[in-house]
């Protein structure tokens, strides 16, 4: 199969989620368009591994304050 038959991902920068002129609302429906369900359980985790097709690193939440 050819290169060309193939359709790659979009580089991370290129994604309307990562465009801070869009509102914000628009960005996160992008986002969250993108990830897979097995992805969006892994967010609501306190420790995330990120999603690097996407250019999410892995990151650890932050407690929240009570």
């Amino acid at each position: 199969m050819s290169a060309a038959a193939t359709s790659p991902e979009p580089p991370t920068t290129d994604l309307p989620f990562r465009d801070p002129a869009l509102p914000l609302a628009r960005q996160v429906d992008d986002l969250i368009s993108r990830l897979t369900l097995d992805e969006r359980i892994e967010l609501l985790y306190q420790y995330s591994p990120g999603v690097p097709r996407l250019g999410l690193a892995p990151f650890k939440r932050k407690a929240s304050a009570r």
